[in-house]
C-alpha cells in the first residue's frame, strides 16, 4: 500500500488492523513473508549503526547486554523461546527501541507527499475539452 498521506488514515493495512502509522511500520519488519527480522536483531542494528542518531532523538540507548542474538515475540519458535527466556527489563528495553524505530519510520513517511499526477492532468483536459491536453498520458 502507498504511504503518501497515510498519516491521515484512521486505520492502516488492507484490513485496518493497525491504528497508528508507527505501529503499521513495524508489522512488516517481523513478518516472515516480508522482512523476516526480529526485535533483538533490529535493536542491535540500531545500537551498532545508528547509536548517535537514536540518542539524539530518543535519549540514552537502553542497555542491551546479555541478549540472545535472535529473539522476538512474533518470530520463529526458537526466537519466541529466546524472547520468553529474556528478563522483563530486557524485553522492555528491546520493545522501546523497536517502538522508537517505528516512530522514526512514521516520521519519515509523514514527509512523503503526492501532487497532481499525469492522470489528473488528463482528466482536467477532458473536462475542459482540451484535445492537446488529453495527450498527456
Amino acid at each position: 500500500m502507498p504511504v503518501a498521506a497515510s498519516a491521515f488514515s484512521p486505520f492502516l493495512f488492507w484490513d485496518g488492523r493497525k491504528d497508528s502509522q508507527w505501529a503499521q511500520a513495524l508489522g512488516p519488519l517481523e513478518d516472515g513473508a516480508e522482512h523476516g527480522g526480529n526485535r533483538v536483531r533490529y535493536a542491535q542494528v540500531i545500537r551498532t549503526v545508528y547509536l548517535h542518531e537514536y540518542e539524539s532523538l530518543f535519549g540514552a540507548m537502553p542497555d542491551l547486554q546479555g541478549l540472545p542474538t535472535d529473539a522476538s515475540p512474533l518470530g520463529t519458535q526458537d526466537e519466541q523461546r529466546a524472547w520468553s527466556g529474556m528478563t522483563d527489563g530486557q524485553r522492555d528495553a528491546v520493545n522501546r527501541i523497536f517502538a522508537n524505530l517505528g516512530k522514526a519510520i512514521a516520521a519519515y513517511e509523514r514527509t512523503v507527499t503526492y501532487g497532481e499526477s499525469r492522470f489528473d492532468h488528463y482528466v482536467d483536459a477532458v473536462r475542459n475539452g482540451d484535445r492537446a491536453g488529453e495527450q498527456v498520458l
